[in-house]
């Protein structure tokens, strides 16, 4: 992500900012398929929720990727993206699970109503 923010201060490699931009979506690909399977083996009861929003932050990186390759991409829409996956995603729903997991693990597991509900604000 240290390589999407160096080109969002100024003029950028297209082609270099493609590259970085690819990295990203491996990246949370990766890191969402392994986290799915997570919730999945602790039978998280809000996964559909947190998969939808995994697939909203992919489908953000993909089209970025798209308008990019066609030359026709805002860098600042790049921003939003990175900083709800980060602050907001990462920092609430993944805690949460995080959470969650750790109660199952230990046996002190009690469903409460999720303290947070909406959709995903791209």
């Amino acid at each position: 992500m240290s390589d999407l923010a160096a080109h969002l201060d100024g003029p950028c490699d297209n082609a270099a900012l493609l590259v970085s931009l690819e990295a990203l979506h491996d990246y949370a690909d990766w890191h969402f398929t392994f986290e799915e399977r997570l919730l999945e083996r602790a039978k998280y009861p809000w996964q559909i929720d947190h998969v939808a929003e995994h697939r909203a932050i992919i489908d953000q990186i993909n089209t970025l990727r798209d308008k990019l390759a066609t030359g026709n991409v805002d860098m600042k829409r790049l921003i939003p993206v990175i900083s709800h996956w980060i602050v907001d995603h990462v920092n609430n729903e993944d805690m949460r699970a995080v959470k969650y997991i750790e109660d199952v693990q230990t046996g002190t597991t009690q469903v409460k109503h999720r303290p947070k509900e909406g959709s995903l604000l791209l």
